[in-house]
């Protein structure tokens, strides 16, 4: 029988269902957002928007007969992840200062969780070059999900409901797609 392992690691799973976080409703009695806010919210949904679409879709199984080959697709596979989040840095980067407070606060805690995520994906790609067995390689795998497993990869996901920002991201057009439900594939539900 040929031994499969299949590797999907949790935050590919979240960043699969990063759109997935359901839209939060309530009172928005507050004041409409100021235009430069809509518009930095447009630019900062339009990063994780390109980030969705470039980011691998999955690694699939890997047959661990073949350590060698094994251990590269894994090694491109989390290569490929850290130069789409390197890449997300750079254009949260290019959008620019942030037009408030509360602005300035989320793009620093998603940079630097993102800068920790990059890491452990840095960190794993290394450990496989020592593997020597299926274990081995599992283990690596294993210690990747244990570390990003407290990250909350959703932009919107921390900001205030009732905050300026929510409010200008439901004017953002390119923030639309992060706040529809998922299906159970994770993939943003079809508008009706």
């Amino acid at each position: 029988m040929r031994r499969v392992l299949t590797l999907v690691p949790a935050v590919v799973v979240a960043l699969t269902v990063l759109s997935g976080c359901s839209m939060i409703t309530g009172d928005r009695q507050a004041a409409q957002p100021d235009a430069k806010v809509i518009n930095y919210m447009n630019s900062y949904c339009g990063s994780f928007a390109t980030f969705m679409q470039t980011s691998p879709k999955g690694l699939g199984q890997v047959s661990t007969k073949d350590m060698p080959a094994a251990k590269k697709a894994m090694g491109d596979y989390f290569g490929s992840y850290v130069t789409v989040m390197t890449k997300l840095l750079a254009d949260l980067k290019s959008i620019g200062d942030a037009p408030t407070q509360e602005a300035t606060a989320e793009k620093t805690r998603v940079t630097t969780m993102y800068q920790k995520v990059i890491s452990a994906f840095n960190s794993a790609k290394t450990k496989l070059g020592s593997t020597r067995n299926q274990t081995e390689l599992g283990n690596v795998n294993i210690e990747l999900n244990t570390a990003l497993k407290d990250y909350e990869l959703n932009p919107l996901k921390g900001l205030d409901p009732q905050g300026e920002l929510y409010r200008a991201s439901d004017s953002a057009p390119n923030c639309t797609p992060l706040k529809k439900p998922a299906t159970p594939s994770g993939a943003p539900a079809p508008a009706k």
